[in-house]
């Protein structure tokens, strides 16, 4: 089944449907809606050159594989919230460009993003694997390469509770945009972080080690939070304007006494270490 070369095209709706054999779009210059509620595709679904869509909203529906190729792809949204994946790996090179939000969260079964060498997110906003089974972006599936977002510092958000709001560790709504919680992630690389420190990796459990530099600032409360695999630390500068270090490093079972140390004593107007450590 192909929709291909149909520049009239504006609507295009296959709700409910079960679909077995592979699927292309290809030059759809004009289409504006794609709708997939409760489908179902057992085949491959193949995006390429000459696609220019709003949003592409794959959520909550069952994918065996997606593929995108070509040079020419304008997706502003991909929505793969829920999405059930055949597949482990899904190749983004042909969409980083011009991508401006991708959501992954609470989807299963795809646990590699990858991005190759020469491609970045340069247009990104938002960036969701919140709850997710991703592990991994970038050229190696061991590791989550932060350096792939030309500017990560100002994504809007990560965590997403289940109707779009930005949350926080404790699950209420929060105004700090960005957070690493509760993904399956073990290794971050190349990270540039400038920004409140508050919640940024709580709850990761199974991370192991960060690589990069973080600027903190207004806060680092629960910033390590239950990080319990946490062995290697990135540069850390803590702004004077960080005043609460509130459960910073509880349940850091690898972490170690001189890291822990070596951040607090940068904590010089720290005013509350409640339950730091």
């Amino acid at each position: 089944m192909d929709f291909t070369n149909l520049p009239n095209l504006k609507k295009l709706d296959l709700t409910n449907c079960k679909i077995n054999s592979n699927i292309t779009f290809a030059n759809l210059p004009n289409l504006d809606t794609l709708i997939l509620t409760d489908a179902s595709f057992n085949g491959e679904i193949i995006i390429q050159d000459g696609v220019k869509v709003t949003n592409f909203n794959f959520s909550g529906i069952y994918l065996n594989n997606i593929s995108f190729s070509g040079s020419n792809l304008q997706i502003d949204t991909l929505d793969f919230h829920k999405t059930i994946f055949g597949q482990s790996v899904i190749n983004l090179n042909a969409v980083s460009k011009n991508i401006k939000n991708i959501y992954f969260n609470s989807c299963t079964g795809l646990q590699h993003l990858e991005v190759t060498e020469n491609y970045s997110f340069e247009k990104i906003e938002v960036f969701s694997i919140y709850g997710s089974s991703i592990s991994s972006l970038g050229t190696n599936s061991n590791q989550f390469d932060a350096g792939l977002f030309t500017n990560i510092s100002g994504l809007k958000r990560v965590g997403l509770d289940s109707n779009g709001n930005i949350i926080n560790s404790k699950g209420v709504i929060t105004k700090y945009n960005f957070t690493f919680r509760n993904t399956k992630i073990v290794n971050i690389v190349n990270l540039t972080w400038n920004g409140t420190g508050e919640y940024l990796f709580s709850d990761c459990l199974q991370l192991k080690s960060i690589n990069g530099t973080l600027n903190l600032t207004d806060s680092i409360e629960q910033i390590f939070y239950r990080c319990s695999e946490l062995s290697t630390i990135p540069s850390i500068n803590i702004n004077n304007s960080v005043v609460t270090a509130k459960n910073a490093f509880v349940m850091n079972n690898s972490l170690g006494y001189s890291n822990i140390s070596s951040i607090i004593k940068k904590c010089t107007h720290v005013l509350d270490f409640t339950q730091a450590c």
